[in-house]
């Protein structure tokens, strides 16, 4: 009973220090996507991250999604 009563708030501590620094590194990964600015294809340098704008047309091949806009 008193070993239970330890180890599963410390388990459960663990488990939240480790998804309150697992959100931040989220967050930063996903404002670092929505920060890049928007160019022309022709300028984008190869393996710099780019921006692509524009209409989307249905095609019969199986739908790509994003990683965090899905």
């Amino acid at each position: 009973m008193i070993v239970e009563a330890f180890i599963v708030p410390c388990v459960m501590m663990g488990g939240g220090v480790y998804w309150f620094f697992a959100g931040f590194r989220t967050l930063k990964s996903s404002r670092t996507i929505q920060n890049i600015p928007t160019s022309r294809i022709s300028t984008g340098a190869v393996g710099a991250y780019v921006e692509i704008t524009g209409k989307i047309l249905k095609s019969e091949e199986p739908v790509l999604r994003g990683s965090i806009s899905n």
